[in-house]
């Protein structure tokens, strides 16, 4: 069975298209490893270094042999990460958990022996990840040629791109500039994170940050600037993903026709079909259902040259959404039946189960319970299964049918599902008037969280089921329950929900309270680059409370955090997401001077890091 995941992956990657192969690279290693692992031999050659371990030399030590191979075994799982401390050659509590931890995941005995047998399957192991890697590497190589001829194929694309090198007005600026001088922009804050960007040595961070950086510049409304940035990645894979993003940022700043032509020229049929969809989305915003269902359609049309169903379905079920959403019901019901169709012919059940719980999903969206039910029936992996479900109990209890609601959740198999499924459903009950039915319901959703295991997905469920605990009105229990989030950025965003919440109901003291709580989180999460990003999420959420004050004091915050951290790619991410913060502020906040008002536009200038 471990034989064939390694099989089925290098399969997988070599049929697929770039599109594929775009996500799957940078996961390859996890999926891999540990099957390299469970299916090394447990007794093969090792190296021939190692040969004076076998000797019965009767003038070499036994604890001098034992040493060095413990010490091999300790490189060895710290190569994997299992273990942290030094190769020392004493096998200490440490080394005995991590040869337990490797045992257990490659299914041997456990008993935390260093051995011989041990060294040899961890030699053979490695041999076989590297040999792994390095084909996946070779794919890499080829799908990065094969964007790269790609893009250069198109001769909009070549003039495009040559036209952005020579008005890239980032990065003519004076290297000597490493802090933004005051009034602060935007503009200059991307400057500044480019500066750290090339601070980056590993090729395929600094192409993130760049990735991200060319997005903001888009934000700005400089289109010429943003693709500037973008043919300095060296992926040209992700030159496409910066296309894309820049034909968001102009979808998302009204220059919808703009978006169109930037969008048609991606090669890509994925990206080209989710930045078709962004589109729609705005024009959706501006009521323009006709441009909606023309752009839908272009969306579609890129959807059916995608490969791979994994990525072709769910944008197929997106636009189906459109459509039910834009009055096209009938169009929505063939597409999710096209879904559907296809999701019956994947040949793996993995692929099959994601696929069908897409349909169910957007099934339960248009209203047709009965055939989303039927469609979760064919899920055989309960995380997907349950994944559905959760969907379909929520949309039933919306309806007002809170029985079959809870009895849709007695099928779904994993317990942080059940728990924020019935959050929801106590949040619907309460919303409809029925508010002891709600406060039941809420118990049995922290009930079933004693049954969900430390991680992200209790945090998250704990989460939701804090933001339904101050829907029900239920003020010290909702913020008791967000105070034992673990994960920093979930706690401050369920923090900030409550007040929100708080305000919907009429309590602006708790709400002002809940709000403060949230700062202060934030201002105590440990990692810098999580703490900066945080700020900059309240600082948006002040925006909404339409407080500019607030919003700029916190933005401030957030950039003294980010020009503290030390690594240059966290200070690049960290400053990237300040200037999208300021764009979107600026983009919004109304001055006034002296009685009169004027809208600030994309360019607006604020002092937010004032010098003395």
């Amino acid at each position: 069975m471990r034989t064939f995941t390694i099989v089925f992956i290098l399969m997988r990657i070599s049929c697929s298209k770039i599109t594929a192969a775009a996500r799957v690279i940078p996961f390859a290693g996890i999926l891999i490893l540990p099957a390299a692992l469970a299916n090394a031999p447990s007794a093969v050659a090792g190296p021939v270094e190692l040969a004076a371990l076998d000797s019965k030399d009767a003038n070499t030590p036994p604890v001098i042999q034992g040493g060095v191979l413990i010490g091999r075994i300790q490189r060895r799982l710290g190569e994997i990460g299992l273990y942290t401390g030094p190769a020392d050659g004493v096998n200490g509590p440490e080394t005995a958990a991590a040869i337990r931890a490797y045992q257990k995941q490659t299914r041997q005995p456990v008993d935390g022996r260093a051995t011989r047998s041990l060294l040899d399957h961890l030699n053979s192991a490695a041999q076989q990840a590297k040999r792994l890697r390095r084909r996946l590497e070779d794919i890499k190589d080829r799908q990065i040629e094969a964007a790269r001829k790609a893009l250069n194929t198109d001769p909009r694309i070549r003039e495009l791109l040559e036209n952005s090198r020579a008005g890239d007005a980032i990065g003519k600026s004076p290297s000597a500039l490493s802090v933004c001088p005051d009034p602060i922009t935007s503009t200059c804050l991307i400057q500044e994170a480019l500066l750290a960007t090339r601070a980056v040595k590993k090729t395929e961070l600094r192409d993130w940050a760049l990735l991200r950086l060319a997005g903001a510049r888009a934000l700005e409304g400089n289109v010429l600037a943003a693709l500037g940035i973008a043919v300095r990645i060296s992926d040209a894979r992700m030159v496409m993903n910066a296309m894309a993003r820049i034909a968001k940022a102009q979808a998302l700043g009204g220059r919808l026709d703009l978006a169109l032509d930037t969008t048609a020229a991606i090669p890509d049929y994925r990206l080209r079909a989710e930045a078709y969809l962004s589109i729609a989305k705005n024009q959706s915003a501006a009521d323009d259902g006709a441009a909606v269902r023309d752009t839908l359609v272009r969306a579609l049309s890129a959807t059916r040259n995608i490969s791979d169903t994994r990525y072709q379905v769910p944008l197929m079920i997106r636009a189906a959404a459109m459509q039910a959403n834009g009055g096209y019901g009938d169009d929505a019901k063939r597409n999710i039946a096209a879904a559907l169709t296809l999701a019956k012919k994947s040949r793996f059940s993995m692929d099959r189960d994601r696929i069908l719980s897409h349909v169910a999903s957007a099934q339960a969206r248009l209203g047709l319970i009965p055939d989303a039910l039927e469609t979760t029936a064919a899920i055989q992996l309960p995380q997907y299964s349950s994944q559905a479900l959760s969907l379909v109990a929520g949309f039933q209890a919306l309806d007002g049918s809170v029985i079959k609601a809870l009895a849709t959740v007695e099928a779904i198999q994993e317990a942080h599902l059940r728990a924020t499924t019935l959050a929801n459903i106590a949040v619907a009950q309460t919303r409809a008037g029925d508010v002891d039915g709600g406060g039941r319901t809420l118990d049995n959703a922290l009930k079933e969280m004693e049954g969900v295991r430390p991680g992200y997905s209790f945090d998250y469920a704990q989460s939701v089921v804090a933001e339904a605990a101050s829907e029900l009105n239920q003020w010290p229990k909702a913020i008791k329950l967000a105070a034992r989030v673990d994960d920093g950025l979930l706690r401050v965003r369920a923090m900030w929900n409550i007040s929100e919440s708080q305000i919907r109901i009429g309590n602006p003291d708790t709400a002002r309270r809940a709000k403060a709580k949230s700062t202060e989180t934030a201002r105590s999460i440990k990692n810098g680059l999580e703490r900066s990003w945080a700020l900059s999420d309240i600082a948006l959420g002040w925006q909404a409370a339409n407080n500019p004050a607030k919003a700029l004091s916190t933005l401030n915050e957030a950039l003294r955090e980010a020009r503290t951290l030390r690594s240059s790619w966290y200070r690049a991410r960290a400053l990237t997401r300040v200037a999208e913060t300021l764009t979107a502020l600026t983009g919004s906040f109304v001055q006034t001077v002296d009685g009169k008002s004027t809208r600030l536009g994309n360019r607006g200038t604020f002092c937010i890091v004032c010098q003395p």
